[in-house]
């Protein structure tokens, strides 16, 4: 499913350390951020960064039937920035705006990993109403359930699937970017 907000790209960067996402991030791409509506077209991209020990750069590109497109960017630390720069340049990014706020993100992973509202709410030490206003926020923000965006961040399933194969030699569908420095 696609991000709805007309005229906007929806950019979630993930930074892995070792198998977990260790910083995600939520932004958004548009001319004008103070005309965001609600509408029928958008774009999602996923970049997940892994920043430990890779010898070169290693980007894949994923499109999904839904119309999602993930990167996984393996690469050294000093890289990420750079590449991140090149991807959005690419992709006609030029203007971001943070989307979610930190409380925000937190009540997203609750939501995906506990299905009981009040439970979430106790947990994180907040009441269930911001729980659920938290939830509202993000739906109006983002444009879906807030439960599928959920899914969509903090579903690292390809991620694991990325990870093992960074540990093989290359797939033909693997880019490694050339005007990168090597090590």
């Amino acid at each position: 499913m696609l991000l709805t907000i007309e005229g906007v790209t929806v950019v979630i960067v993930r930074h892995f350390d070792g198998s977990h996402a260790s910083d995600i991030l939520v932004y958004g791409s548009s001319d004008s951020f103070d005309q965001i509506e609600q509408s029928e077209l958008s774009k999602t991209i996923i970049i997940n960064l892994f920043l430990k020990g890779h010898d070169s750069d290693v980007i894949t590109e994923i499109s999904n039937k839904n119309g999602v497109v993930e990167f996984f960017v393996a690469t050294q630390t000093n890289h990420a920035d750079k590449i991140l720069k090149r991807l959005f340049l690419e992709r006609g990014i030029t203007h971001v705006k943070r989307l979610l706020t930190n409380a925000e993100l937190k009540v997203l992973r609750k939501n995906y990993s506990v299905s009981n509202a009040r439970i979430a709410a106790s947990e994180l030490f907040i009441s269930p109403r911001t729980y659920t206003n938290h939830l509202f926020n993000v739906t109006k923000k983002i444009g879906i359930p807030a439960p599928i965006t959920a899914a969509l961040i903090y579903d690292h399933s390809s991620a694991a699937v990325f990870i093992k194969m960074l540990k093989r030699p290359l797939l033909a569908s693997t880019y490694v970017d050339p005007n990168m420095p090597q090590s």
